[in-house]
């Protein structure tokens, strides 16, 4: 499962590589993105429990969701990378959403400052970084935001960061943290990590 909203007739499910958008009719969903396309799925009559709580705040994120979705959701997302123009934008937008309190942008952003600063290669290979590894104030703060937010992926950027810079012992407790509180993604650099010794 994964976050996701509706607009019009549309759902929008945002999982972890991937945005999945169905059309909704009915009591049935019909895939039409790239991994769901042309496939369907049909409501069985259940009774699901509602976890809202707050139903502005719901409403908020929705719309949140729905302006990220509209940002990263086109196949033209790749282009910002290679137009500096276009992606100054993009990293503007993204960093807007983030303020506003959508924590998979501040993801988004968390992974643009660390390219910014430690370079792509860096974090393909950490090992054999020859940047600096002094720490960047910035993106330790929006690393311990996303936390904040509740996001429990903030505890495996954070500690991939902290990894980064060469401080095993504090990658290693961040990532236990997040573990702990259900991150699989957490869980999976501990094994690599370990498995890596």
């Amino acid at each position: 499962t994964g976050i996701y909203s509706t607009k019009g007739d549309s759902l929008i499910v945002y999982q972890d590589k991937s945005i999945f958008k169905f059309i909704v009719k009915g009591k049935t969903l019909t895939g039409v993105s790239k991994w769901v396309g042309n496939k369907t799925w049909v409501r069985k009559d259940t009774i699901t429990t509602n976890n809202r709580k707050d139903a502005a705040l719901s409403q908020n994120k929705a719309a949140l969701l729905f302006e990220y979705y509209k940002l990263t959701g086109s196949p033209k997302t790749l282009d910002f990378m290679l137009d500096e123009k276009i992606n100054d934008s993009h990293t503007e937008k993204i960093s807007l959403l983030c303020n506003k309190g959508l924590g998979k942008a501040c993801l988004d952003y968390f992974g643009i400052l660390l390219i910014q600063d430690q370079g792509l290669g860096s974090l393909l290979k950490p090992e054999k970084s020859t940047k600096a590894k002094s720490p960047n104030k910035e993106i330790i703060a929006l690393g311990n935001k996303i936390i904040a937010q509740g996001e429990l992926e903030g505890y495996t950027v954070l500690g991939s960061y902290y990894y980064i810079l060469g401080d095993q012992k504090k990658a290693e407790e961040l990532w236990n943290t997040g573990a702990d509180k259900g991150s699989q993604k957490s869980a999976m650099a501990l094994f690599q990590l370990e498995i890596g010794q």
